[in-house]
């Protein structure tokens, strides 16, 4: 269908056609009637729109909280279902009694009554109260007629059991966690976007000398030079919701001496899933390094000495079998010397083969001692001897 707009106040055709179609409905007046005039219908529909009473009772005891109203002087006056259930009667049995009789079993108010503390300040009283075992959050609110007078009290009850249970374990899964954080010999540290610190735990404050006090709310420490430094691509994947762990630098704490450090990195969420910072687990690993650098020293001594006693096996091996040939040397050399006689020409030489070949055997004693095969004899050594023997073989 299109619509065809005309020049002057704007309206359609369409429109005018529709106009046209209701004053052609609308009935006649007439220009001059004997009969008194219409009587409005405002009463009767309103009436008709008001909502019948046991709809109104259904929607009172469809409420799940426990409703009910008393008079000024505590008297209960109604009540809904979730009150019968709360405390366990029927409504004949508590319909005209005092409400602190019904809840507590009292004959008397109780101190601090909050139907009295409402009436007296004329405004809503919220409290707690204790019904076999379950705990109910209450509204006392004013109870005003018409001309606004106050003529009574509505009660609200809500069970909080569960609530107060959830919040209770919540406290105590909080205090528990608080110890965990107090007793971690490494330091727990958490930081926002921007590496603000905002926990340091007593570790923290042992390692790197700057007090929960000092840390939190700053960025005074290492963390954020080293995190945009050195370990920046790392903390961009931590961003991405990443946990990193072996992570190792060396930070200095707040008096300039080094610690040498290994941590791990998570991300910490917020409600909504996003992340909102980092926690780091940080151990002081500087004395396991100084450790590991004297095992290290302790074990090139341990290799050299391996080395040392493997050359002295080899040297007392080659000593034993070395001495044997010399024993017969000795032993020959020996024998020649005494066939020839004094002035013979070659006694000088077989003399000087027989005192070498004893300087050898002595060599290969000493090589037998450095190789554990044989004691070390002290003695005393005449230099001026050993050194006219060494002149002849010159």
């Amino acid at each position: 269908m299109h619509l065809r707009y005309t020049e002057g106040d704007g309206e359609t055709d369409k429109e005018r056609e529709m106009t046209e179609k209701r004053r052609k409905r609308a009935p006649r007046k007439t220009e001059r009637s004997n009969s008194p005039p219409a009587r409005t219908a405002t009463g009767r529909d309103a009436a008709r729109r008001a909502p019948p009473a046991w709809e109104w009772e259904a929607t009172f005891n469809s409420i799940a909280d426990a409703v009910f109203i008393t008079d000024l002087d505590g008297t209960l006056l109604r009540c809904n279902q979730a009150t019968l259930r709360a405390v366990g009667m029927e409504k004949t049995e508590i319909i005209g009694r005092k409400y602190w009789d019904v809840l507590h079993g009292s004959p008397l108010p109780l101190p601090d009554s909050p139907l009295f503390t409402m009436q007296e300040y004329r405004r809503r009283v919220s409290l707690v109260i204790a019904i076999a075992n379950r705990q109910y959050g209450t509204r006392v609110d004013p109870l005003l007629d018409g001309p606004g007078t106050l003529v009574g009290a509505i009660f609200i009850m809500s069970d909080i059991t569960e609530r107060l249970k959830t919040n209770e374990l919540i406290r105590h899964t909080k205090e528990e966690l608080e110890d965990v954080l107090r007793a971690s010999p490494a330091a727990i540290v958490t930081v926002d976007l921007e590496l603000v610190n905002t926990s340091w735990n007593p570790a923290a404050e042992r390692i790197f000398g700057w007090t929960a006090l000092e840390a939190i709310g700053h960025r005074n420490t290492e963390i954020p030079r080293d995190v945009y430094g050195t370990h920046a691509d790392a903390y961009a994947r931590v961003l991405q919701g990443e946990t990193l762990t072996g992570l190792e630098a060396r930070w200095h704490r707040k008096n300039g001496s080094p610690v040498d450090i290994t941590f791990a990195i998570s991300p910490l969420r917020n409600a909504a899933g996003a992340v909102a910072g980092s926690a780091l687990f940080i151990l002081d690993v500087t004395d396991l390094k100084r450790i590991g650098e004297i095992v290290k020293l302790q074990e090139a001594e341990v290799h050299q000495l391996q080395k040392m006693e493997a050359i002295g096996r080899l040297a007392g091996g080659m000593a034993h079998d070395l001495n044997n040939i010399l024993t017969a040397i000795i032993g020959y050399s020996d024998i020649l010397t005494d066939k020839l006689e004094g002035n013979a020409p070659l006694r000088g030489h077989a003399q000087a083969v027989l005192t070498s070949a004893e300087r050898a055997a002595a060599l290969c004693q000493h090589l037998l001692t450095f190789s554990k095969r044989q004691v070390y004899a002290l003695c005393v050594v005449n230099l001026n001897g050993v050194l006219a023997s060494s002149d002849q073989l010159l």
